[in-house]
């Protein structure tokens, strides 16, 4: 006669040694410690620089989106770069993290868009003036400019607001 083979079950029980290293298994389990080494944190600043986009008005975010949209930059772009959007008419803002960069695009996440309601942007109403137009150029900075004849009125502000507030006193000391 042969000898009686083991049932399945008997073959999945686990033997005494197995129970033995059972919890010292689970203790390893729970005791691990994971520990990041010292060069993997950076200061931020070393790491990625925070942009200032600043579309005109008829650029809405879905352009944004595009990887060709950043043709024109895409030379001072790099991953993980930020993109911090102040739509021109102040009606919305949007964060950008940039994912990919090539010669002629860049591909850019969006981590937050905001629409903001016209009574939450100051001096919004100023921004869209029918004589005036406050614009953003590298040379020129925030500077506010009569759409009749194309006349600088001022310019060489640091912040959008300050050439709103300067078109609102502007416009106080023009009549009409």
């Amino acid at each position: 006669m042969a000898a009686p083979t083991p049932t399945k079950a008997a073959a999945k029980a686990p033997t005494a040694q197995h129970q033995a290293l059972a919890p010292v298994a689970e203790e390893q389990k729970k005791a691990r410690v994971v520990s990041l080494d010292a060069h993997r944190l950076r200061g931020a600043e070393y790491e990625r620089v925070v942009h200032g986009c600043y579309p005109p008005k008829e650029h809405t975010i879905e352009d944004l989106k595009k990887p060709e949209y950043w043709a024109a930059v895409a030379g001072k772009l790099r991953p993980w770069n930020h993109i911090e959007v102040y739509a021109e008419d102040g009606t919305w803002y949007a964060e950008l993290l940039v994912l990919a960069v090539e010669r002629a695009h860049a591909v850019v996440h969006v981590l937050r868009h905001d629409q903001l309601r016209t009574s939450d942007v100051v001096f919004t109403e100023l921004a869209g003036s029918a004589k005036y137009e406050v614009r953003h150029t590298p040379s020129l900075r925030w500077h506010i400019i009569r759409k009749t004849d194309g006349h600088i009125v001022k310019d060489g502000m640091a912040l959008r607001d300050d050439a709103l507030f300067a078109l609102q006193e502007h416009l106080k000391a023009v009549p009409g």
